[in-house]
């Protein structure tokens, strides 16, 4: 069965923006498990390898970014491509 163009528009779109935002979420979580050392003496009663922190924020982080990036991806696809060259 073939794919209609919109659906592999909107899984390349995706595929390309998950993959940045996830990226960046390692880099991110790979330098705050190196900075855990600074903040411990500045906390109180918290730990800074706190596991339910350093699980739920990039977790939340990707499901945002997946949110924005679908949303004018979906939009994008129903659009006329030779309608919206026209309009240019």
């Amino acid at each position: 069965m073939p794919q209609l163009p919109g659906v592999s528009v909107l899984r390349l779109v995706l595929r390309q923006s998950v993959w940045s935002v996830g990226m960046g979420t390692v880099a991110g979580l790979v330098g705050a498990g190196a900075a855990t050392q600074f903040p411990d003496s500045l906390l109180f009663g918290v730990a800074t390898t706190d596991l339910a922190i350093f699980v739920t924020a990039p977790t939340l982080l990707l499901l945002v970014a997946a949110i924005t990036c679908y949303l004018p991806a979906r939009r994008a696809t129903r659009l006329d491509p030779m309608r919206v060259l026209r309009h240019e």
